[in-house]
């Protein structure tokens, strides 16, 4: 039996071994239930991270999304407002900031600096999986328009479809805002005309015509009046005029008579009082007729420098002929009466014009001046007759006298002003007439150009001033109180539209002042703004009004201020030519433009797709349509 026996050592270490094995075992069983516990806690970990990650990029959509629409448009739209149309009111506010630098540490100018949100809004979508390769959903559209903000010119780019598609899209995808305080606002939206705007008030014709067919009245007063002959528009050919007021614009055809008198159209070549109805001049300077514009009678038919129509009726008009020299007719009713007008005689005389004894004074000894050219050299307005001529000695002065009622106290027609000897001749002058006049209450101005020069007088307590050179030749005369503005543009090269100048000079009779600006220092700053091709300029309550069709997409605009200040007035945009039934179209709807100015107020006759209309202008800056009413004969 002893032989059969295990020692005690043996059977301990084998059950010492077997032991290890069980712990072993248990430890891998603990190891593997471990592992799949912990498997299980990263499984739901990871769940719960996936979640949360998911979560954050949706939450990012909701910021990105928010923080582009505020960059890019400001406040919430409005029920039925197009993305597009807020984008291009913000668009013409900046355009005129879009040269200025941004100070050092500030943030990039509108839009660039939206485009970060863009493309944090394309990442969000695709982290959220709301972004597919290959399609044309919002987040591609996003990183698109992104690309767009961030080139330089983004300020004056067409976003129209992008911006509307992006929106779009994005209330489809039903992503809400939440509020940006960190998010800088744009600027301020214009708040332009469009022509879906002027459709609001009756238009001068509802149809588009040619703006040369508006004529103005040539010597200008209080009341703005001016011709409008063109066949497109109904009652045409038509005397309109407008008041100190403006309030509108007064429209009626011309009487049968003046109105068909000649295939040369109709003009106002003369001036009437306040209240009286001015004259109307057919053909060539009135050759085919000269009618009263409210009776359409008929006064004469000749070649005429001008007339004028008395606050009580009475009519006077000055005939010239190269050939037959001046004469005067007078219209008082039924009575028609004609008279000479000598300019030349060696010995004191007296002229009896209708009655009234106008003695001649003469310079130097006597009156004998020789006109070169009448029917340049002489005017009659506002019952005053005017003339530049030349005397034997080679000298040119300036004459006037007032021609008066029959019987009343006689008013010599005497020299006032000796012009200064130019070296460029008369013959090289271009203008129809080298006089012009205007009136404002008591103030009447004439504007006698010489050579190639401009001078004013003023007719101040019965007598003429001495005339004051003006330091440019040409622009539009105007009078306000007892000053008279010129104010013109010069156009420089086609292929250099910044080398236009604009001229304004104010003058009183004792010297005239103003600038000649030239538009690269006029629109410094805002160089990408250069007229397209509508400019005009007038002087407004004294001072500078500049009208301009700015670059292709930059709208009209105006400037309006003092000479001396206007480089650093801001802008104001009339007309958002771009805006056609409530969208943004691609072309404009602005054909043409034409500025009229008196003293108080300006009229800007706007041709448009959708018609002609009238907004006037104030001294303050302020503009409105104004409807155009229509009476009948």
């Amino acid at each position: 039996m002893a032989s059969n026996m295990r020692p005690r050592g043996a059977i301990t270490g084998s059950m010492t071994v077997l032991n290890i094995v069980y712990a072993a075992r248990a430890r891998k069983r603990k190891l593997a239930i471990a592992a799949l516990a912990l498997l299980a806690v990263i499984g739901v970990g990871g769940f719960f991270i996936a979640r949360q990650v998911s979560s954050d990029a949706a939450a990012r959509v909701v910021t990105s999304w928010s923080s582009l629409h505020r960059c890019l448009l400001g406040k919430p739209l409005g029920e039925g407002e197009r993305p597009s149309v807020r984008l291009r009111a913000i668009q013409l506010t900046a355009m005129a900031m879009a040269e200025a630098a941004p100070a050092p540490g500030k943030e990039e100018p509108w839009p660039r600096r939206c485009g970060p949100s863009g493309h944090a809004l394309s990442e969000a979508l695709k982290d959220t999986g709301r972004a597919k390769e290959g399609e044309q959903d919002l987040a591609f559209w996003a990183d698109k328009l992104a690309a767009l903000l961030d080139d330089k010119s983004g300020v004056a780019q067409d976003l129209t479809e992008i911006v509307d598609r992006i929106f779009e899209l994005g209330k489809k995808e039903g992503i809400g805002l939440v509020q940006e305080g960190n998010v800088p606002e744009p600027p301020a939206a214009v708040e332009a005309l469009t022509v879906d705007a002027l459709g609001s008030v009756k238009p001068l014709s509802k149809l588009p015509f040619d703006l040369k067919n508006v004529r103005v009245e040539q010597h200008t007063g209080e009341t703005l009046r001016f011709i409008v002959d063109d066949e497109q528009v109904g009652g045409s050919p038509a005397l309109c005029q407008a008041s100190g007021s403006a309030d509108s614009v007064g429209c009626a055809p011309l009487p049968e008579g003046a109105g068909k008198a000649s295939q040369g159209g109709v003009q106002l070549l003369g001036s009437a009082d306040e209240g009286a109805a001015p004259l109307v001049f057919a053909g060539v300077r009135g050759a085919d007729g000269i009618f009263r514009s409210d009776t359409g009678e008929r006064i004469d038919g000749l070649a005429s420098c001008g007339g004028h129509v008395a606050q009580g009726g009475l009519v006077s008009v000055l005939g010239c002929d190269d050939k037959k020299g001046l004469l005067l007719v007078r219209a008082a009713g039924k009575l028609v009466t004609r008279s000479p007008i000598v300019t030349g005689n060696t010995a004191p005389a007296a002229l009896n014009i209708l009655g009234t004894s106008i003695a001649t004074a003469r310079p130097a000894g006597g009156l004998n001046l020789k006109l070169p050219e009448p029917v340049r050299d002489a005017q009659l307005f506002f019952g005053h007759v005017l003339l530049r001529g030349r005397t034997p000695q080679g000298e040119t002065w300036v004459a006037a006298g007032q021609v008066k009622d029959a019987g009343s106290a006689t008013e010599a027609l005497t020299p006032f002003g000796l012009l200064p000897e130019e070296k460029q001749s008369d013959a090289a002058s271009d203008v129809e007439s080298r006089l012009a006049g205007c009136r404002s209450g008591q103030t009447l101005v004439v504007r006698v150009q010489h050579a190639r020069s401009d001078f004013v007088s003023f007719l101040a307590s019965g007598q003429w001033t001495k005339p004051v050179k003006v330091p440019t030749a040409g622009g539009i005369l105007s009078c306000r109180k007892n000053e008279a503005s010129l104010t013109g543009i010069v156009p420089g090269p086609a292929d250099s539209p910044l080398a236009t100048a604009v001229t304004h000079y104010r003058c009183t009779p004792s010297a005239c002042r103003g600038r000649r600006l030239m538009l690269r220092e006029l629109l410094a700053g805002e160089h990408g703004l250069a007229p397209s091709a509508v400019m005009a300029a007038a002087d407004v309550g004294g001072k500078l009004l500049f009208v301009w069709g700015a670059a292709q997409r930059g709208g009209l605009r105006m400037r309006l201020g003092a000479e001396g200040r206007i480089s650093s007035t801001e802008d104001i945009v009339i007309l958002d030519d771009l805006i056609r039934d409530r969208a943004v179209q691609s072309s404009s709807s602005l054909l043409d433009v034409r500025l009229m100015a008196r003293a108080r107020f300006a009229i800007a006759l706007l041709s448009t797709k959708n018609g002609v209309y009238a907004v006037r202008i104030k001294p303050d800056g302020k503009f409105v349509p104004i409807p155009v009413s229509w009476s009948s004969r």
